[in-house]
């Protein structure tokens, strides 16, 4: 009887369990293929879509005041801006060694240099445009020590890292199972820019 009690459990564990990564795995695929602005650039760069010639790197100066079209236009080259706002220059250098993982070498760089670049950030900035991708070790050794990063957690307990981010876990599934409200799409976009 308690053997049979103690099987029903186990099952019950394993079926949950299951369940849980599953869909863990579709809200994390779901965003990787998300064209929303806040994940857009990580997507194309882990998806080796990039390959640029001019790859344009800084803080959020590089984000909003380089615009790839024109130097595309009148240089004659492919180019990309990788600007990421609110970081300094470790998570710049961090993202150009994944970019270098996924793509190939660019032949120029423009990097965006200030004041405030080479000092260090206290915490993980936007922390959700990093939910998809929280296994990088490059991402996780240059989190380590910043306050807000992701512990043990919520890197392997399935959909903990979305626990307050309710609505960017939804966009997840309704991108995977290709469901796509565009009025729930803007309202999250409009939530990321922000934020």
């Amino acid at each position: 009887m308690i053997l049979r009690f103690f099987k029903k459990i186990i099952v019950l564990f394993l079926v949950l369990s299951l369940s849980l990564y599953t869909l863990a795995l579709m809200v994390d695929t779901g965003l990787k293929k998300s064209r929303n602005a806040y994940f857009a650039s990580w997507n194309d760069l882990y998806s080796s879509k990039i390959n640029a010639d001019l790859l344009i790197m800084g803080s959020s100066r590089a984000e909003f005041h380089i615009s790839p079209k024109i130097l595309d236009s009148t240089l004659s080259l492919n180019a990309y801006n990788l600007g990421l706002s609110a970081w300094h220059f470790d998570m710049q250098y961090a993202r150009f060694r994944m970019y270098l993982q996924h793509n190939r070498k660019p032949k120029y760089i423009i990097q965006n240099v200030d004041i405030y670049g080479f000092s260090k950030r206290s915490d993980v900035a936007d922390s959700p445009q990093f939910l998809p991708y929280i296994q990088d070790t490059i991402l996780q050794k240059t989190f380590r020590g910043h306050k807000g990063e992701f512990d043990f957690y919520q890197r392997n307990i399935p959909l903990l890292k979305y626990k307050n981010h309710q609505k960017i876990a939804f966009e997840g599934f309704f991108d995977f199972v290709g469901f796509s409200k565009a009025g729930f799409k803007s309202q999250m976009q409009l939530h990321y820019l922000r934020n």
